[in-house]
């Protein structure tokens, strides 16, 4: 399965992960878990990990809808209400453009 990997400071890229489980997650991210939608039709969601401003975690971005920043690496994964998410395809990449605002890190400071 495919998610959207946001690095901070670097643009979006597709990347591979063998299954979208809070467990796997959380070993890619590196910890605990905070699910944010990222659109009000709750399309797409950003996976990040919990607390990263507390655990000096880079400034990755901002999601305007909901107002707040997301520290370190982010995924994005589909919403899918049967589940944690779904995979995203290629074409998602251009989709997710509006949804966020990448930021540098003076802005965390």
């Amino acid at each position: 399965m495919n998610v959207i990997k946001i690095e901070p400071g670097y643009t979006p890229q597709l990347a591979s992960v063998e299954e979208i489980t809070v467990r796997a997650l959380s070993e890619a991210l590196g910890g605990g878990i905070e699910v944010w939608n990222m659109d009000p039709c709750g399309r797409f969601m950003a996976v990040c990990r919990a607390n990263g401003a507390e655990q000096g975690l880079p400034v990755n971005c901002r999601i305007p809808y909901l107002g707040c920043i997301l520290y370190g690496t982010v995924c994005v994964l589909r919403r899918d209400y049967n589940q944690l998410g779904a995979g995203v395809q290629e074409s998602d990449l251009s989709r997710i453009e509006g949804l966020y605002q990448p930021l540098k890190e003076e802005m965390s400071a």
